[in-house]
């Protein structure tokens, strides 16, 4: 794990350990649930044990050592799937890249050829504009009556006209070889498109190829990772408790968080509450607007939030650097990510730079992606969500300066610009 990473991850500590209480207090009887030894897992101390170090200085401490040794462990086997998975997802990865430069190539091509396409129209009706001023100014046929008038008047001014005729003729000739280069160029133009769409199209199937042998594989790692994060958090918790001297019990310490986690959720929904009332004041019209609490309000159409309106700021626009094809929506670590409409997850897992990451299958070519989740998706290869589902947390994993959603919104592989994309079906970000 970086630095960086590390530093985010005490940063949050409250998130992280409220999660740990959730997991470990979800029975009745805590002990019997730490008794399940998952397939990938390391032999965890029992909350008993916990307790019992805790009445004895010497036994805590070494209860301690042995916490942060497993802790390591735990730590090393997360390191060790994050490498695994990012193997898997390598190919993947750089075949989207693969397609995303045959797309720009042919792009760039088609708007070349539809510019020489309209600079040679432009040119052909200059040009016909001439023979039609030509034709109705009475061309030579008007001039040769002139030339048989032997009048001196006459014959300076038909070799003025017949100047201006000759002045004429040669710029429509340019004008129409103009046109003619332009209309050859544009069709070469066409023809090198044409062949670059071809392009896009193959590293687009090639693209959707690798990411499912990628998604089978890392769906097998996301389940280990799960078991991994799971044994961390109650490592985390075991070994603030042992530390934690305000609290002469385990029970003190738990019930601790429990409260500091209903007060961090408290907030949450307050803001998001808040927010929610500033947007039905300000835009009572939008669709967007309403509802309160943690969770998104209902749109009302197939479209949603992807996180909760007052829990998150736009931190990086579409495009707000270079190769940036999403938009950042920076909030608190473990902020819930929906899923903005239905659809079937085609990938869940470490994906490169994204960190923890979902993609969704939403039909009709549409994809959404989700990146940078605190810890493995919740959501599995080939599941099929709803709208409003949620799909994992926010936080700072991959390439991330900062705990945030990235958020993508692409048409047959096209990048779109999430902004533009989802205020169209009804969605204000």
């Amino acid at each position: 794990m970086t630095a960086k990473r590390r530093f985010f991850f005490r940063k949050d500590r409250l998130f992280v350990l409220g999660v740990a209480f959730v997991l470990v207090l979800g029975s009745s009887v805590v002990g019997d649930s730490l008794q399940q030894k998952p397939a990938y897992a390391v032999d965890l101390p029992n909350w008993d044990d916990v307790q019992a170090a805790k009445e004895n200085e010497a036994a805590t401490a070494e209860k301690v050592r042995q916490v942060e040794g497993l802790l390591k462990k735990v730590k090393d086997q997360q390191q060790a799937l994050e490498a695994e998975a990012e193997t898997a997802s390598q190919r993947s990865v750089q075949a989207q890249q693969k397609f995303e430069e045959a797309d720009s190539r042919a792009k760039a091509l088609e708007s070349q050829a539809s510019a020489k396409k309209e600079e040679a129209a432009k040119a052909a009706e200059a040009a016909a504009s001439i023979v039609s001023q030509m034709y109705r100014s009475g061309g030579v046929d008007s001039n040769v009556k002139l030339f048989l008038n032997d009048d001196e008047k006459s014959s300076v001014e038909l070799l003025n006209r017949l100047s201006v005729l000759a002045k004429a003729t040669e710029r429509n000739t340019e004008i129409s070889q103009a046109a003619t280069q332009a209309h050859n160029t544009a069709v070469a133009l066409e023809a090198q498109a044409a062949k670059a769409a071809g392009e896009r199209e193959k590293f687009f199937n090639i693209a959707k190829q690798e990411l499912d042998v990628a998604a089978r594989a890392v769906e097998n790692n996301r389940t280990k990772q799960i078991e991994a994060e799971q044994n961390q958090k109650v490592l985390e918790a075991q070994l603030a408790a042992l530390r934690d001297t305000t609290t002469a019990t385990v029970a003190g310490y738990q019930e601790r968080l429990r409260q500091e986690e209903e007060d961090r959720q408290r907030a949450i929904a307050a803001a998001a509450a808040a927010a929610a009332a500033r947007r039905q004041e300000n835009a009572p019209s939008n669709g967007g607007g309403g509802g309160g609490g943690s969770a998104p309000p209902d749109t009302g159409g197939d479209w949603g939030y992807p996180l909760a309106p007052g829990t998150y700021s736009i931190s990086c626009a579409y495009l707000c650097y270079q190769g940036h094809r999403g938009i950042d929506l920076a909030a608190d670590v473990g902020t819930p990510i929906y899923a903005a409409t239905s659809g079937t997850v085609s990938y869940a897992g470490w994906y490169g730079g994204g960190g923890n990451a979902v993609l969704l299958d939403n039909g009709g070519g549409v994809q959404t992606r989700y990146f940078h989740m605190v810890s493995a998706p919740v959501v599995g290869y080939g599941q099929r969500v709803g709208k409003g589902q949620i799909l994992g947390y926010v936080g700072s994993t991959g390439f991330s300066t900062g705990p945030h959603l990235h958020f993508e919104t692409r048409v047959y592989g096209d990048p779109n610009n999430p902004y533009y994309f989802m205020r169209d079906r009804g969605v204000g970000l």
